[in-house]
């Protein structure tokens, strides 16, 4: 689950000695408290446990209307205890009460739609089917929108609950519910045509990048070099439950009983019945940054979208664009023609932001990165890259000192209206404008006359983010030109 970047406990084997000897072989697994919640950037999340072990839960339409303290058996609270419920109340509701494109609109609006679609494809995958009513976590982040977090991974790649032998129950193998689980919030997923298309498509990458049997078995295999002598010590130690497996047999079972059969079936029956997508992803889609959003004056919002722009559906989880220390959540599939918005983690609420497109968000502030913004593939390819000259930017012109030269200037891939000034280096910008532009895309052309200083220096200035040009048309003989400041001879909006 980690390896799909879902916020997972760390657990790991550990050998436990008493007064020196050995006592048993245990297993270590990390509580979700403050420390784990820091780490996974949820510390300002609301956060439940569904189910909390005392009963079940299951979204039901009447836990909208149950006390507090009745609700919080159900939805154990985790942070935040001293503020009210409203917001899981609203979400009971709104589950139970809307259907359709309706109930789809106020998912994308107010859920994050990428990390559970990354939440059941994985499940799919290691065939965790533990989980829906109780072993998950519900989160309210920060940003305004609803997460799952699946948590208890001892019943999975094939371990399933026998009612004999319960938990303990050794049998290795593939069956059982695989659009799994459902209930109000996530039933959906498997249902609705475009939120079941995003969790075909991600199973299917999943799939290929979890099971990959070469991989998996030799991380089996070095696992198994540092258990083994512990697995048996243990063995001798305590009692056993179901067959008599050393550990080497017990590991072979996870790849011959389970690995290659749901490898199998998943790629290959599933694809067929359109269980799972069809194609592959291709190894370069035809992704590209499709707008920045700079931070201005009055408004410190920013963001960088990327669109697809191929003919299928592709998953961006893992992208990265280093610059930012950005990197694509899990989940963030993106049909032809779709957006992904990244936003900075400092902005607030994204309920109803961007017209339902998929969200995640990046630390590094634009104002921190200077160099060109780089778009790269999960395998690290270059897809596109924004080299645009940053708002506020002044680029330096040499020419003959103390001259006055006839320039064009030309603006051009522009992101987002804007306008170029020529100017002495050490002026302030603003006031007068050579060229205009006021559309994303634009290319614009116009002539200036520009002084040079004693040094050959002038500058232009761009207000917006842009490529500029400028070419030296003409040098004008001196006093041919007499320069004043500006001043403006008409401006009919004022009349």
């Amino acid at each position: 689950m980690a390896n799909a970047g879902i916020p997972t406990s760390q657990a790991f084997p550990v050998r436990v000695e008493r007064n020196g000897s050995f006592f048993g072989l245990y297993t270590y697994v990390e509580q979700q408290d403050g420390t784990w919640r820091d780490r996974h950037g949820l510390d300002d999340s609301v956060i439940y446990e569904v189910g909390g072990g005392r009963a079940f839960a299951f979204l039901a339409p009447n836990d909208a209307n149950v006390s507090e303290s009745l609700l919080r058996i159900r939805y154990e609270k985790d942070t935040f205890e001293y503020e009210n419920d409203d917001e899981l109340r609203t979400l009971i509701r709104v589950l139970n009460g809307l259907r359709g494109d309706a109930l789809r609109n106020w998912i994308e609006d107010h859920v994050d739609v990428a990390s559970v679609v990354n939440s059941l494809a994985a499940s799919a995958v290691i065939q965790h089917q533990d989980w829906g009513f109780k072993n998950y976590r519900l989160a309210f982040t920060e940003h305004g929108k609803w997460t799952v977090i699946p948590t208890d991974f001892d019943l999975t790649l094939g371990r399933r609950w026998s009612m004999t032998q319960g938990a303990t129950n050794d049998f290795v193998g593939v069956g059982g519910a695989f659009e799994h689980p459902g209930g109000p919030l996530l039933l959906p997923f498997w249902t609705d045509p475009y939120l079941s298309e995003l969790v075909r498509v991600r199973i299917r990458v999943l799939t290929e990048q979890l099971l990959e049997p070469d991989s998996l078995q030799a991380r089996i295999d070095a696992l198994l070099g540092q258990i083994t002598p512990d697995a048996e010590a243990d063995r001798r130690a305590w009692p056993i439950y179901g067959a008599n497996q050393d550990a080497s047999y017990a590991a072979s079972l996870i790849m011959s009983n389970y690995v290659h059969p749901q490898r199998a079936r998943i790629l290959n029956s599933f694809t067929r019945t359109g269980r799972v997508a069809a194609e592959p992803q291709p190894d370069l889609p035809a992704v590209e940054i499709s707008a920045v959003k700079f931070p201005a004056p009055g408004d410190p919002t920013e963001y960088v979208e990327l669109t697809n722009r191929s003919a299928g559906w592709v998953d961006l989880s893992g992208f990265e664009i280093d610059q930012l220390e950005l990197v694509v959540p899990g989940g963030s599939v993106v049909a032809p023609g779709g957006r992904l918005v990244m936003v900075h983690e400092d902005w607030g609420s994204l309920a109803g932001a961007f017209d339902g497109a998929l969200t995640g968000e990046y630390p590094e502030p634009l104002a921190s990165s200077t160099a060109p913004l780089v778009l790269h593939s999960r395998g690290g390819v270059e897809l596109d890259r924004l080299n645009q000259l940053r708002p506020g930017s002044k680029t330096e012109l040499t020419g003959l000192p103390n001259r006055s030269a006839l320039v064009s200037i030309v603006a051009t891939d522009t992101l987002e209206p804007g306008y170029l000034q020529l100017l002495a280096c050490s002026a302030a910008a603003g006031g007068t404008s050579n060229l205009n532009t006021d559309a994303k895309g634009q290319t614009i052309a116009g002539l200036a006359v520009v002084r040079f200083d004693a040094a050959g220096k002038a500058c232009v200035f761009n207000e917006s983010a842009t490529h500029v040009v400028v070419d030296l048309q003409a040098y004008l003989a001196e006093a041919a030109v007499e320069d004043v400041a500006d001043v403006r001879l008409v401006d009919t909006r004022t009349r």
